[in-house]
């Protein structure tokens, strides 16, 4: 994320934080006026809660990315199912040609869901881009969802 986007909502917080500090101050130096204690008061409460709103709002951008990379996470979590459901299925076959076609079901389930998976690594890309890279890094090549 770049950190010029947070240059201003940081600026009004720290603004609020200032102000805070002036209330403080003057509170020693003198008696304010009830009406001096309020705006003193409104004006950190109006600035925090700006900064606070603008950093929330532009932190929450990453949102888009983590419902997709969430769907992902479903899809391969149905698409493990399938092949736990196959498993079970397969338990009592007697020929080898039914092994080898239940084989062939796993096999393109398992490669689709590379897929998916491969798929999720790129919506966490657009979120945390550096660990997905490392990631990559450490990853066998043979994939299919590589080829």
């Amino acid at each position: 994320m770049k950190p010029m986007k947070y240059l201003f909502p940081a600026g009004l917080i720290l603004a609020s934080i200032a102000v805070a500090g002036y209330f403080v101050y003057s509170a020693t130096m003198r008696s304010l006026t009830p009406l001096e204690g309020t705006l003193l008061q409104f004006f950190v409460l109006l600035l925090g809660l700006g900064g606070s709103l603008l950093i929330g709002r532009q932190a929450s951008v990453s949102r888009p990315h983590a419902r997709s990379a969430f769907r992902r996470v479903y899809s391969l979590y149905l698409g493990f199912s399938a092949v736990a459901r196959t498993i079970d299925e397969s338990r009592d076959f007697d020929s080898l040609e039914e092994y080898r076609a239940v084989l062939a079901k796993l096999e393109g389930i398992v490669g689709s869901q590379l897929v998916v998976a491969d798929d999720a690594l790129e919506d966490w890309g657009d979120i945390a881009s550096q660990d997905v890279k490392d990631l990559r890094e450490r990853l066998p090549t043979s994939s299919p969802s590589q080829e």
